[in-house]
């Protein structure tokens, strides 16, 4: 009998000791982006349990190629497929957790989604007459809603329509020409995405020329359908994926004009006070070619400097 008592509880014990505690760290992670151009970042999170205190990563391919931040950020500058590995420790011990071929860095093509690095927003990007444009409006920067005009302090000032952010989300942010071209009219890059400026009067007058120009490109340009383009949303195709919206623009500290105009900012001054820019309507396929107050906020869109 006695020997029974003792066999059971010398079972019990190894089943007991074979059990992990509930409190042991189990190491994971996830990353924001997996497949990136080839210097892009991609922000890694810890999703760890049970409160790891610290964290030891190796990132084959990137820099830094290791890290001891919970939530490191590493630039990928040469193509291929990389595996990342995570150890977290607690005071009950460690874990270890290895993730082959996790990130996948390619040479950039027209085509591919772009990663702004600044604030981790995702862009497509179209090829239209060898040039490769971004097809989104560009929203970046510190929403701006006192309406106070933006100045020269390196920070990024947007206007979003109505003050409402969620107009920045959908149909883009609205910059001031000087604000877009960070207060240097040479820096033709402005506020877009490194590799990326802002196009020229002339840049946009080849795009309008071969949409067959200026009196229909419109038609080719313009998003399809009325979701957001007011009725009758004339000749509107998007034939070249340009899918320009209707995002409205802010003068005088007025908004106006929202799902019936869209009005983008080329890089070239027409004066001191004014620049050109393009103004597209829901009423018509024309793009008229206009200059305007550099004070009035506009759309930015956004081309691949080649």
């Amino acid at each position: 009998m006695n020997k029974l008592i003792k066999i059971s509880v010398i079972s019990l014990f190894l089943i007991a000791s074979c059990k992990k505690d509930k409190n042991e760290v189990v190491a994971d992670f996830t990353a924001n982006f997996k497949n990136i151009n080839a210097g892009e970042k991609v922000c890694f999170i810890d999703k760890s349990r049970n409160n790891p205190e610290t964290w030891n990563w190796i990132f084959n391919g990137g820099t830094p190629m290791v890290s001891e931040d919970q939530n490191p950020v590493v630039t990928y500058s040469t193509p291929g497929i990389y595996s990342v590995s995570l150890t977290v420790t607690n005071y009950l011990g460690n874990s270890s957790v290895v993730k082959t071929e996790y990130i996948n860095v390619v040479e950039f093509a027209c085509g591919n989604n772009i990663i702004d690095n600044r604030n981790n927003k995702m862009y497509g990007t179209v090829s239209i007459n060898n040039r490769c444009w971004i097809k989104q409006n560009l929203n970046t920067g510190i929403f701006n809603q006192n309406g106070n005009m933006p100045t020269n302090n390196n920070i990024i000032e947007k206007f979003c329509f109505n003050n409402d952010e969620a107009n920045c989300t959908t149909y883009g942010a609205l910059y001031t020409w000087d604000e877009m071209l960070k207060y240097n009219s040479t820096a033709v890059s402005g506020i877009c995405p490194t590799g990326f400026i802002i196009p020229s009067r002339q840049i946009f007058d080849e795009l309008l020329n071969y949409a067959g120009g200026n009196s229909i490109a419109g038609g080719k340009l313009k998003q399809t359908g009325t979701v957001l383009w007011n009725a009758p949303n004339v000749g509107a195709t998007d034939s070249l994926g340009f899918t320009a919206l209707p995002s409205g623009y802010l003068q005088a500290n007025v908004f106006l004009n929202l799902n019936k105009n869209a009005i983008f900012w080329t890089s070239d001054a027409f004066n001191s006070d004014n620049a050109f820019a393009k103004l597209f309507s829901y009423n018509n396929t024309e793009v008229t070619d206009t200059s305007i107050s550099k004070n009035i906020a506009a759309s930015v869109r956004c081309m691949k400097n080649n």
